[in-house]
């Protein structure tokens, strides 16, 4: 039974590849593109998501033992754009599979990553366990450019896992901390 469970897990047939410039989905047994976009906001949008600006510090993960990927990635416009304001928001795109096969389609979702406007978020990390999906970044405040954007903690985000994987997969319990501080998180937190 065990060998078995192992088998399962270990023969999934993809490879999900999601980068700054762009989504794949790959065929694990001869590397042949089955889903390709041209950016990550395209890959978003394509979900039902429309990013606010641009779409960028992709994740993605595999778990085996629900047999779904997971990805996220943050939005926004750099404080330093021509086109932002000084206080222009940012957000998480979460997003799951519905199914080990990244090409039977994904459920995302867009969460504000401060509805106080007062910081946005940048260098993603995430990690989950049988319990969750856990998303850190880095929380800045505003600045006339990225160089000199205070630094004000860490934002985490904890998503409960069985919500996702529901039947309607939903964001409802997520749970946000944001500011947290060294002391608390270390500087870049890996869950």
């Amino acid at each position: 039974e065990l060998i078995e469970e192992l088998r399962q897990h270990f023969s999934e047939q993809h490879i999900v590849e999601l980068l700054n410039n762009g989504y794949a989905a790959y065929r694990k047994s001869d590397g042949a593109v089955l889903e390709r976009t041209s950016t990550l906001t395209e890959f978003w949008e394509g979900l039902g998501v429309t990013p606010i600006g641009t779409a960028f510090d992709p994740r993605v993960l595999y778990d085996a033992a629900n047999r779904r990927w997971f990805a996220v990635s943050i939005d926004g416009l750099f404080p330093d754009d021509p086109n932002a304001g000084s206080t222009d928001p940012n957000s998480y795109l979460i997003a799951v599979s519905k199914s080990a096969d990244p090409t039977d389609g994904w459920t995302a979702f867009q969460i504000d990553s401060d509805p106080t406007d007062l910081s946005w978020a940048d260098h993603p990390r995430l990690g989950m366990d049988a319990e969750g999906l856990y998303l850190t970044t880095w929380r800045f405040g505003f600045a006339a450019t990225i160089d000199l954007s205070p630094w004000l903690g860490n934002n985490l985000l904890v998503l409960p896992k069985a919500d996702l994987l529901a039947p309607t997969p939903s964001v409802a319990n997520a749970t946000k901390w944001s500011g947290l501080k060294d002391g608390i998180t270390g500087r870049k937190p890996q869950m």
